[in-house]
């Protein structure tokens, strides 16, 4: 045990009385001399009112009504001056039963129901679409809004990049007002918001008392984008069958046009390197791996050794070879 770990057990040994109802009271340790704190209550409750602002309205909404719960539930109780000493903070024990949301992965978490949503909330939706500063500051802040980091939403916001890769052709500056066909074609945009916000992603990606579990890798690519995503196939010990998304990804084509067969190589690329990335972090037992691909060509290409083909292909090829090795 650290020093510091054994210093912080001494503290809560030390400072720590029990109450006649069961709770507990512990004084918030501190590193420097109490005197030299000085008057933070003021500038506490300015902390925490500017956090309340920049709550969005429907977080700020939980965050109120879960503060009233708790309260309500005996989880917190108001400390009087006369509890503590000067300097002392006095905190009631208790493990709270109810969590409402929590933000992970740029997603809002339902522990009630244990699924995800978009953190998009409805009161954002209303701010962005009637925004009348159609900048492309404006478009890579919302952009950024809609973001998750393991990829759930990659079939809306590929869209949204296509976009971006537009103003970045035309060479708009940051605070240039979009001209009129990217602005009608950004207003379209901003209309599938709200409906981001409707979507329910579930947590658990596999099934109770699971006996087989796979995960099955596909891609695919058009002239301007190519995406790539892993599902879990997991089945109980009913042999009923169960399959969720466990992550995507997508990327917009090269401005430099390439022929639909390299097109689906890269999508097999970046297909290879998110199954890598997944196997490595998955705490699971995979049964077994499957990665697909629609086009013969590619097939072709990856069956072969990679010395055999031009730059492009070969280097493509030995990557997928080498980070699907444990895969069929």
């Amino acid at each position: 045990m650290t020093t510091e770990k054994q210093v912080c057990k001494q503290h809560v040994i030390t400072h720590t009385t029990q109450q006649d109802d069961g709770g507990s009271f512990v004084r918030l340790p501190t590193k420097m001399d109490p005197e030299q704190l000085g008057s933070s209550r003021l500038n506490a409750e300015r902390s925490l009112h500017l956090f309340e602002r920049r709550l969005e309205q429907e977080l700020k909404d939980q965050y109120h009504y879960f503060m009233r719960k708790s309260k309500g539930l005996d989880h917190r109780d108001p400390v009087n001056s006369q509890e503590g000493t000067k300097h002392d903070t006095v905190y009631q024990l208790s493990s709270l039963q109810e969590i409402y949301c929590t933000t992970t992965l740029g997603l809002l978490r339902n522990p009630k129901i244990d699924n995800f949503k978009s953190r998009i909330t409805p009161h954002r939706c209303n701010k962005e679409t009637n925004s009348t500063a159609n900048t492309k500051r404006r478009v890579l802040a919302t952009t950024a809004l809609i973001f998750v980091s393991v990829g759930l939403l990659s079939q809306a916001v590929i869209a949204y990049k296509l976009f971006l890769q537009k103003l970045w052709q035309d060479r708009l500056q940051c605070d240039e007002q979009l001209p009129a066909h990217l602005k009608q074609e950004w207003n379209q945009l901003l209309q599938t918001i709200p409906k981001l916000s409707q979507l329910k992603i579930n947590r658990n990606v596999t099934c109770s008392n699971a006996v087989n579990i796979q995960i099955h890798g596909f891609c695919d690519s058009s002239q301007r984008a190519y995406v790539a995503c892993l599902y879990i196939r997991s089945t109980d010990n009913t042999n009923k069958i169960f399959c969720e998304l466990l992550c995507s990804t997508s990327k917009v084509a090269p401005q430099k046009q390439l022929t639909i067969p390299r097109l689906e190589l890269s999508a097999g690329t970046l297909l290879s390197k998110l199954y890598k990335k997944a196997i490595g972090a998955l705490k699971l037992t995979i049964n077994e791996s499957y990665i697909w691909t629609d086009t013969s060509i590619v097939l072709t290409w990856i069956q072969g050794p990679p010395n055999k083909w031009k730059t492009f292909v070969g280097n493509r090829d030995d990557l997928i070879q080498e980070e699907t090795a444990s895969a069929s």
